[in-house]
């Protein structure tokens, strides 16, 4: 919250500062960042503040995905690729780096429910995620039918440029 008189620098985090009601901006620097005030109509950036109202036209979104919802796989074990188009091109977010892929398969019914995917297995290109899903589902009963799916945690997928995430899958 801000208080009258202390200005931006009482901000210690880019969404506080962003939006702070004096006109304040959050400056990146080798030790974190600062707040600063507005001038010359410098903003927050999206990638540090993706909430501000101004960086939703950035948010990417999906268009579709391969297989379709309620599609059957018939083929054994063969190739289960799973294909996610965005709206938009997207990137793997800079903020992830070091960590797990954050992205799972998931099949109702089988323990565990959801598997986190080898990064390696994971590729963002253009407007595409692809998932290699083969041998995640090779310990899953597929004898019956069953509903798989495929959730992705936020922050994975970010907007190329602008570095927006996307809000995640589940």
């Amino acid at each position: 919250a801000h208080c009258p008189g202390q200005g931006c620098g009482a901000e210690t985090t880019p969404c506080a500062c962003a939006s702070a009601p004096i006109g304040c901006r959050w400056l990146e620097t080798d030790i974190g960042g600062e707040c600063l005030l507005r001038g010359n109509d410098a903003l927050t950036g999206c990638h540090l503040c993706p909430s501000q109202e101004r960086c939703s036209i950035f948010r990417p979104s999906i268009a579709h995905f391969e297989p379709a919802d309620g599609a059957i796989h018939e083929g054994g074990f063969a190739g289960i690729r799973i294909r996610v188009w965005f709206t938009a091109p997207v990137m793997r977010c800079a903020s992830r780096a070091g960590q797990g892929s954050g992205v799972h398969v998931w099949c109702a019914g089988h323990v565990p429910e959801a598997q986190e995917l080898p990064t390696a297995w994971v590729s963002i290109s253009d407007s595409v995620l692809r998932a290699e899903a083969t041998d995640v589902l090779r310990s899953v009963a597929l004898n019956d039918e069953r509903t798989c799916g495929l959730a992705i945690d936020p922050s994975v997928v970010c907007s190329v440029g602008t570095e927006v995430p996307y809000g995640g899958l589940l």
